[in-house]
């Protein structure tokens, strides 16, 4: 249900935007690998969020994002980790948390998996600029 949730607000959003955008989607581990498990966008550009946000709508260009594992130790505690990116417009970052070993019940050993999908409902709204707008051109005679 939260996923088709997230696909309707990114299609909304995706057909109001008038300026290139990049989403961040911490909901899409690998289902295959045990040790591969979602993460939470816990905060951006020093904004702490303290809900269950795994995907967000950024401006391109440079962020520090702090993501969360979904997985704890066995303690109950969770790991973060941020990571600056520059965000490209028109690209969705598919992010997920590595964890280093399925025979530990730890996560304090783990990285990030970032993949990067274009936004092909977004591409239209990438301005191109004429690469000779400098150079002036004349017709002879």
């Amino acid at each position: 249900m939260k996923k088709i949730v997230a696909l309707v607000i990114t299609a909304l959003l995706s057909a109001c935007a008038s300026e290139p955008y990049a989403i961040i989607d911490g909901s899409k581990s690998n289902p295959a690998d045990d040790q591969n498990v979602d993460v939470y966008i816990t905060g951006i550009d020093g904004q702490r969020y303290f809900d269950d946000r795994k995907w967000d709508t950024l401006t391109p260009g440079h962020h520090d994002i702090q993501f969360t594992s979904s997985k704890a130790d066995k303690n109950g505690n969770y790991r973060y980790t941020s990571v600056p990116l520059v965000l490209k417009p028109c690209v969705r970052y598919s992010v997920s948390a590595q964890h280093a070993s399925a025979l530990r019940y730890d996560n304090k050993e783990w990285k990030i998996v970032i993949e990067e999908k274009p936004i092909k409902s977004c591409e239209s709204l990438i301005k191109e600029t004429p690469q000779n707008a400098d150079v002036e051109q004349t017709t002879a005679p």
